[in-house]
């Protein structure tokens, strides 16, 4: 493979895991909604409004939003699950599957890519999970009189709770996003919970391949993790590759998968032709596990789902 071709690679995978990696509360907002480090604090402003801070230190006011535009996986489903349908003007094309179905005909945005697409639904609000864009399309949109959220870069289960608390003050539902927190650890504890004690673990990766190039999410040295880890490790299986780069979504060499030899490769939808094609895997005795389309690239609560699916999948006689 060319350098270049290398290089695209790299970039296509980079951008597809981050925009993998993308609700008001009733009462009296809490001072601040936070989970292992992941902060959106509730702050004042200095007309007596409160405002909830996004990742980029942002205050968006708390009020009555009527337009809301999402943008991102997270996103997405945070409004699918505690928004009126009317009040949400437009999805992301990034959602598929159940969120798909559920978003039918309304408006879907690839993202900021068309700024003017999106001026055109008149939002009020616009929520973004895992947007790796141009910043100064967010600025341009804040110029409008528009109110942006940005929830930022998505680690699993460690900064989901903030973003849908903090997506669920700005959309009105502040208990409801609470309890979709709630359900949605709660589901992931108790994914491999028909796991006996004694039984042998499984041992496995989460691995896909763009141009030839394999790449994993796991959990990295500096304790960082991906969604896919989080996947792995509730369905009830030892994650091979765990602390053994400095990045949660790294490009992992055939000759380490040779080597640490995995019970089972888990896999999206559609890939384990391409895996088992691999220059570097060809001529292993490969299980290769699928999990459905949509549900183990979401950074949000479907990560329950997808880890439900895959433990029944990798333990069939449990």
């Amino acid at each position: 493979m060319s350098r270049i071709s290398v290089l695209n690679a790299v970039l296509v995978v980079t951008a597809l895991v981050l925009s993998v990696v993308g609700a008001w509360y009733g009462g009296a907002p809490p001072t601040a909604v936070a989970v292992h480090g992941a902060r959106h604090d509730v702050v004042e402003l200095a007309d007596g409004r409160r405002a909830v801070l996004d990742s980029r230190g942002e205050a968006v006011p708390l009020a009555d939003y009527q337009r809301i535009l999402s943008v991102g996986l997270i996103a997405d489903h945070v409004a699918l699950e505690l928004c009126e349908p009317e009040r949400v003007v437009g999805f992301s094309t990034f959602s598929v599957g159940r969120d798909a179905r559920r978003i039918g005909q309304r408006p879907r945005l690839e993202g900021l890519r068309s700024l003017e697409a999106a001026l055109a639904l008149k939002p009020d609000l616009v929520l973004l999970s895992g947007y790796p864009g141009d910043v100064s399309k967010i600025a341009r949109l804040r110029e409008q009189g528009i109110q942006v959220f940005d929830g930022g870069s998505a680690h699993g289960l460690a900064t989901l709770r903030a973003d849908i608390e903090a997506m669920g003050l700005l959309l009105g539902a502040g208990d409801e996003a609470r309890r979709l927190a709630d359900r949605t650890e709660r589901r992931m504890r108790l994914c491999a919970v028909d796991l006996p004690k004694d039984y042998p673990r499984r041992r496995g990766v989460v691995l896909t391949t763009y141009g030839g190039l394999l790449f994993g999410g796991t959990r990295a040295t500096n304790g960082i993790a991906s969604s896919y880890h989080d996947v792995l490790v509730s369905a009830g299986i030892d994650d091979v590759i765990e602390n053994r780069f400095d990045t949660p979504w790294p490009q992992v060499s055939a000759e380490l998968i040779r080597s640490l030899a995995p019970d089972v490769i888990v896999t999206r939808i559609g890939m384990a032709p391409d895996l088992k094609r691999h220059s570097g895997l060809q001529n292993l005795e490969l299980e290769i596990i699928e999990v459905s389309s949509g549900l183990l690239e979401h950074p949000g609560p479907p990560m329950a789902d997808a880890a439900d699916e895959l433990f029944r999948l990798a333990y069939p006689d449990l």
